[in-house]
């Protein structure tokens, strides 16, 4: 009796087709490059000037930073389950003509009007501070970190974070300049800026990043094998 294998052969290569879209799919998921969103904050000698009450601020204009400064925040808005990404903020060099038109928009008169004070490099080392807030989200390092203010050199401030689960977290990036007197004394401190931010973290059916990136290739190759038809490509070489 003659056994036509011909049905088997094309319900096969369905399931093979089947696979390979569905794990094409996971792959698509799992490479796909996150989505980021930044800010920029132009700061003036106003915004980062000795607070007043210091022992050394009875003079009518503060001791400042008298360079402006700009500030770049970028973090990822999206990220997947189990994967790392960074939230990185750096201060450096900065002026009116390096933020476009829309950044400048968003700034107070205060930020972007000049204020003649005394160079507070002359008194006081500088440092910049900053820490994340971010509930719900592993994330290193932890606590406060201070890295020196030094004129017309930038600092950056990197933090790493994965969620393990999905859901929106919103947290704070915060900083601080700190003013440390040159002959001694009491340190006086600051609020640089409060950035609020949100993270998506989502799953595919559940599955995190290492999961669908597993899953997706081995069902690439499943799907390969049962596509391809061994028997015809053997025969073809043996003729």
């Amino acid at each position: 009796m003659y056994n036509n294998p011909m049905p088997y052969r094309n319900v096969r290569r369905i399931c093979g087709v089947l696979i390979l879209l569905a794990s094409f799919l996971l792959l698509a998921w799992g490479f796909w490059p996150g989505v980021s969103e930044s800010h920029l904050l132009l700061l003036s000698p106003a915004n980062m000037q000795l607070p007043r009450g210091s022992s050394s601020s009875s003079q009518a204009a503060l001791p400042a930073i008298l360079e402006p400064r700009l500030l770049a925040l970028k973090w990822p808005s999206k990220i997947r389950v189990g994967e790392t990404e960074t939230i990185r903020v750096t201060i450096k060099s900065g002026a009116p003509g390096d933020l476009a038109p829309a950044v400048l928009a968003q700034s107070s008169p205060a930020q972007t009007e000049p204020q003649p004070a005394p160079n507070i490099y002359n008194t006081h080392d500088v440092l910049a501070s900053g820490h994340l807030e971010l509930p719900g989200v592993l994330y290193i390092p932890e606590g406060e970190i201070s890295e020196a203010l030094r004129p017309g050199q930038p600092v950056t401030f990197i933090w790493q974070v994965r969620p393990s689960q999905p859901g929106v977290y919103q947290g704070t990036v915060w900083l601080h300049l700190r003013f440390i007197p040159l002959g001694g004394g009491a340190e006086s401190r600051i609020v640089l800026t409060a950035q609020r931010i949100e993270i998506e973290a989502g799953s595919f059916l559940g599955l995190g990043t290492t999961a669908a990136r597993l899953l997706g290739s081995f069902g690439t190759i499943a799907g390969l094998l049962l596509v391809i038809d061994f028997e015809s490509f053997s025969s073809i070489l043996h003729h």
